[in-house]
């Protein structure tokens, strides 16, 4: 498609100078919509796009990369308009403006670029430079009356020699007459005919921009002056000027992250300083990457989440999500984004925000709220919340429990005053009545209090407001007992110093500064420190862990707090670690302040360990991927563990102290279940596999696993059920079977169709092989000779094509059966080399085989030996058009483990390295589809190494593309060589027996093979024919044939029988059968052995086959 105002013009020429070599690549998309001839030029130095500048015309020439001085020294040089585009944002746009450029532009603003090219081609000066070289002054006088543009012909003393009527109102309005031009524009016409050059200027008339060309014509003393109205292209470039720059002012300046990206490719457009600053890339790492290429995104999930977005929506807006710096910290961000179509391509304009700092703000926010909840209900102490209306608004346990209410019965329904008793009453009022109008009121002391069964308390009260609120707080220390102690401690001090060496917890009394006064034989046995230790020379904060609780416990000591329960680590004298529970009050003088404290430790190292392990084995339990239920002895459920919910549909409290058995039984497997509680209840543990109902009504498989355990400090039974869901597990395995029965069945549909087919191709084939064969020799017409040769050709490929499909059945149905015995290696070569010899001849290739000085044989499988060798030649001899191929067979020697090389190397096509592996592919080749060069079906080089493999070797490739390949079979050297194998067997001469021609059998049924038999055999023995097994036996005469050929197409059982029979008929002969198959599959070969034939024919066969294996059982006779 091309725009509206394209130019059109096929003569429509752009010249493209440049300085870096991806622009070719870069800039063709972007100039196509202008439907013009570009020609792409680089220079190096400038003076290298003189000769495209001065040797052709063009309607535009585009400079990109070029300096100031080399852009108006280009202008010097042409006449045609020159663009601009500038590598930065260009602060000399001026400057190139006034040197007389048509515009100047940015790489990517490719709008406003193809914008001055349409604008520059459709004004283009050489649009009438060729015609005014041409015409004479009659001619331009008819041409000037034929455009609309202003249009002059100006002498050297500015007379108008020719003009049109917009061109004397463009003299007229630049200040001159209709007979000559202004006196200012005389100047610039002797300077034009001087110079010889084409000038372009900008003049203004009115409120209009007027682009003004001079061609000068020295011959004639004249100059033609012709222009264009390019006001609202001025206009319009101003406008976009102004809003680029706004645009590009709000995206650089913008604080934050702003980037543009296409969305074909992903890639970064542009990127502004807050991306940099955010993320800590530069704009040249970013620019042309990915934001993946980046590794900006934390989750790559919320990518592909907002491009769904976009996608859908076209826009997204404050977008959470988490994104990766360059230093690798993770930032978190709010993402607005829009799409964008630029130059017809869709772009992402996308602007994060960095959040982090909010994010951590809320963060603390809800920690702080947290710990303030959590200090507010486990501080130990009683807490509420009361209004300047001395109503209670919130209280922790502690304080419903000193009150002996609910709280839900305390808050918002009571006041602080209905628990203080009456005679301390008026005191409190007051204290409240000054807090409220904002003057002192002690903020610690103490009280009595009265609890709603009026049970009295002694009470440490202390109050502080909550600042910005009309809300106070007070925590409430009972120090009822406190006081008693106290009392009794006055009254028994010296009693109680005597009990307190026997008492079962650590009790101390230290100064603030550190200094133990006393400490009791417990304690010292806790921190281990020994008794004729001196107290002198130990300080307290050697015994804290943290040093940060001992400043703690002072600060609240010094607050005439009293510190109660509280879990510390501490350490022992030798550095050892004590968990404990202290409880410590101050002793004051009388201005209150402390004396020393008086402490109780309670070593709870046990305790916390078991505590500590218990939560472990609770968590442990909360996340096992196994459903878990803890029942009472009767079946009760007292815990059931996530998994369970999830599996079977329950809540925890659904069944809660439902029976196991009512919520997992069906009516079917009572019994199962009877079964079950008999083994729990007799100690046993018992597992086994139940199908069972979720809540939904869904029927699902476990594996149950029931264990009755007993509780440690009781001897309470428990019975701990671990249950596992199998019912995918059995669905998978129910599938397995059914597809195994499937494929097992469609494996003998396969076996009996490849049967069928083998037997239906195979049986024509040989006989169209075996005459095509004939034909070929017999006939003298070359045209006859060719037509025989095509139909050889196609009966061979169309053989191929069959044996290929068959042997890969056979592998893949891991079927394959081989036949070991003592092979001559050679001789199979040189039977693949005459086999080939005229394919190669007919393409007038070398085909040579290279042997060993020894002979060579191996125990292998002769006919898989046979077929990787005809492949292998085949494909040697279709991919060569011209030089040779060649057969080598070496001894690797003892480097190769005593292996041998067969090679079959040609001068072909080759293979490029990185389809070597492809060959052994099944139905792969390099070229593939219907275009490919070469025929074939992709199996041959596959089910040969298959082959080889079996046979204990390999198949290996080494090849060069347009040099030519190496195929190299490699087999194990079983034997040595028998001496009587050394001579070649392979002979076409007559077959002899005794010195006489042999005699021959054949039992014929289907006459196209059979015929092919009659016209080979009877050039080499004396050949009897007859049509079936009975008719054979009826024409037995006392001269027993030398060998018999049989069709095993007849009746098999008769077959199977017939070597018997022939042997009973002539008891003192040995008379060897061979039989002719359609189907080689090994189970008949071995049938066919075992019945006593000696050689076994395989549909369809060469001449060459059929005479081996006459020649072979003639010899076995010998």
């Amino acid at each position: 498609m091309v725009d509206s105002d394209t130019v059109h013009s096929p003569s429509a020429r752009i010249l493209v100078l440049h300085t870096e070599t991806g622009i070719p690549q870069a800039m063709t998309p972007v100039l196509e919509p202008l439907s013009a001839e570009v020609l792409f030029h680089q220079c190096d130095a400038l003076a290298d796009g003189y000769r495209p500048l001065q040797s052709e015309r063009w309607s535009a020439v585009l400079l990109i990369g070029m300096t100031q001085a080399d852009v108006e020294h280009v202008l010097t040089m042409t006449t045609a308009p020159v663009v601009v585009v500038l590598r930065e944002d260009a602060e000399g746009k001026a400057t190139l403006y006034n040197a007389g450029v048509w515009d100047a532009v940015q790489l990517h603003e490719q709008d406003r670029l193809l914008q001055a090219l349409r604008t520059a081609m459709r004004h283009s000066r050489g649009r009438f430079a060729d015609e005014l070289e041409r015409m004479n002054t009659s001619a331009l006088d008819v041409f000037a009356g034929s455009v609309p543009e202003p249009f002059l012909l100006v002498g050297p003393d500015g007379s108008i020699h020719i003009a049109n009527e917009s061109g004397l109102e463009l003299s007229r309005c630049l200040g001159g007459t209709e007979e000559g031009i202004a006196v200012e524009w005389l100047e610039v016409i002797v300077q034009v005919l001087a110079e010889g050059a084409t000038r372009r200027m900008d003049s203004y008339c009115r409120d209009s921009v007027i682009s003004m060309t001079l061609v000068p014509f020295p011959q004639q003393q004249l100059v033609l002056m012709y222009g264009f109205d390019v006001s609202e292209l001025a206009r319009t470039q101003r406008r976009l000027h102004e809003s680029e720059t706004l645009f590009r002012l709000a995206f650089r300046n913008s604080p934050d992250s702003v980037i543009l990206n296409r969305v074909p490719d992903g890639l970064l457009v542009d990127v502004n300083e807050g991306f940099c600053r955010l993320t800590g890339f530069s704009r040249e790492e970013a620019i042309g990457k990915t934001t993946l290429d980046l590794n900006l995104w934390v989750n790559v999930d919320e990518r592909l989440a907002i491009y769904d977005a976009l996608r859908e929506h076209g826009q997204v807006s404050n977008r959470s999500y988490q994104f990766r710096m360059k230093d690798g910290s993770v930032v978190d961000a709010l993402l607005s984004a829009s799409v964008l179509v630029i130059n017809e391509v869709p772009h992402i304009l996308s602007i994060s925000r960095d959040i982090t700092t909010l994010r951590h703000a809320e963060e603390a926010l809800q920690r702080s709220e947290l710990l303030y909840r959590s200090m507010f209900e486990m501080t130990g102490l009683a807490a509420l919340l009361f209004g300047s209306d001395g109503v209670i608004r919130k209280c922790n346990s502690y304080f419903a429990e000193l009150v002996e209410l609910a709280a839900d019965d305390i808050v918002d329904k009571r006041h602080w005053s209905d628990f203080v008793h009456p005679d301390d009453l008026p005191r409190m009022k007051e204290y409240h009545a000054r807090r409220t109008k904002g003057l002192y009121a002690p903020t610690r002391y103490q009280f009595r209090f009265l609890s709603a069964t009026r049970r009295d308390h002694i009470i440490l009260i202390t109050i502080g407001v909550i600042p910005g609120t009309e809300l106070r707080i007070g925590t409430l220390s009972d120090i009822t007992e406190l006081k008693r102690v106290e009392l009794s401690l006055r009254e028994s001090e010296a009693r109680l110093r005597s009990l307190q060496d026997n008492l079962p917890v650590g009790l101390f009394r230290s100064t603030p500064d550190g200094h133990f006064l006393s400490i009791n034989p417990t304690l010292r046995e806790i921190l281990g420190i020994p008794p004729e230790f001196s107290l002198d020379l130990l300080r307290v904060s050697e015994f804290y862990d943290n040093l940060a609780d001992r400043k703690r416990f002072i600060e609240q000591l010094r607050r005439h707090e009293i510190i109660t329960n509280q879990t510390v680590k501490l350490r022992t004298l030798n550095g050892g670690a004590v968990w404990a529970s202290m409880s410590v009050r101050g002793m004051y003088d009388s201005n209150g302040e402390l004396l020393h404290q008086d402490g109780i430790i309670l070593d709870i190292t046990a305790w916390w360990k078991a505590e500590g392990e218990r939560q472990l084995l609770l968590q442990a339990v909360d996340q096992s991927p196994s459903s878990i239920a803890i029942m009472d002895k009767d079946g009760r459920i007292e815990y059931v563990n996530p998994k369970f919910c999830a599996t079977t549909g329950y809540s925890a409290e659904e069944v809660h102290g439902r029976l196991f058995r009512a919520l997992k039984e069906k009516p079917e497997t009572v019994h199962v279940h009877k079964e079950m509680w008999e083994a729990i209840r007799g100690g046993r543990e018992w597992r086994g596999e139940l199908q069972n109902r979720r809540k939904s009504g869904e029927l699902y498989w476990e594996i149950c696993q029931l264990k009755s355990v007993k509780d440690l400090h009781s001897d309470e039974a428990h019975i701990i059920a671990v249950m596992d869901d199998v019912t995918e597990d059995r669905r998978i395995q129910q599938a397995l079977i059914v597809a195994k029965e499937k494929a097992e069945e469609m494996n003998r549909i396969k076996s009996t169709f490849l049967a069928t087919m083998s037997h239906e191709l195979r049986t024509p084939l040989n006989g169209i092989l075996g005459f095509a064969s004939l034909l070929e020799e017999e006939l003298h017409d070359p045209s006859l000779q060719e037509m025989a040769s095509i139909i050889h050709s196609s009966g061979n490929r169309l053989l191929e094509t069959l044996n290929g499909i068959l042997d890969f059945s056979v592998v893949e149905a891991d079927k394959l059966n081989v036949n070991w015995e003592m092979v001559d290696v050679l001789r199979i070569v040189d039977d693949v080399h005459r086999l080939y010899q005229a394919n190669a001849a007919r393409k007038r290739l070398e085909f040579v085989v290279e042997f060993p000085d020894t002979p060579v044989a191996l125990f292998t499988d002769g006919r898989l030996l046979r077929q990787i060798l005809n492949n292998l030649t085949n494909n040697a001899i279709k991919y060569t058009s011209t030089g040779s191929v060649r057969i080598v067979v070496n001894h690797a020697g003892d480097d190769g483990g005593g292996m041998l090389e067969i090679s079959v190397l040609d001068t072909g096509i080759g293979i490029s390295r990185d389809n070597r592996d492809l060959i052994f592919e099944d139905f792969r080749q390099v070229s593939e589809g219907y275009g490919r060069s070469y025929e074939g079906t992709g199996l041959g080089l596959s089910v040969s190494r298959k082959f080889a493999r079996v046979l204990g070797g390999d198949i290996t490739v080494d090849s060069e593309v347009d040099v030519g390949s190496c195929f190299t079979l490699r087999l194990p050297e079983r034997r040595s060589v028998p001496e009587e194998l050394a001579e070649n067997l392979a002979t076409e001469q007559p077959l002899l027996l005794g010195g006489r021609r042999a005699a021959i059998t054949l039992i014929e049924q289907e006459h196209a093979t059979n015929d092919f038999i009659e016209a080979v055999l009877r050039q080499y023995c004396q050949l009897t024919v007859v049509p079936s097994l009975e008719r054979a036996a009826e024409t037995q005469h006392e001269i027993p044939p030398d060998a018999v050929l049989v069709d095993v197409r007849q009746d098999e059982d008769r077959v199977l029988r017939f070597a018997i029979e022939l042997h009973r008929v002539y008891p003192g002969a040995t008379i060897p059968v061979a039989a002719i198959l359609h189907d080689p599959s090994p189970e008949r070969r071995a049938l066919l052995k075992d019945a006593g034939y000696a050689a076994i024919l395989s549909k369809p066969f060469t001449r060459q086959s059929l005479l081996h294996a006459l020649h072979d059982m003639l010899q076995a006779r010998m």
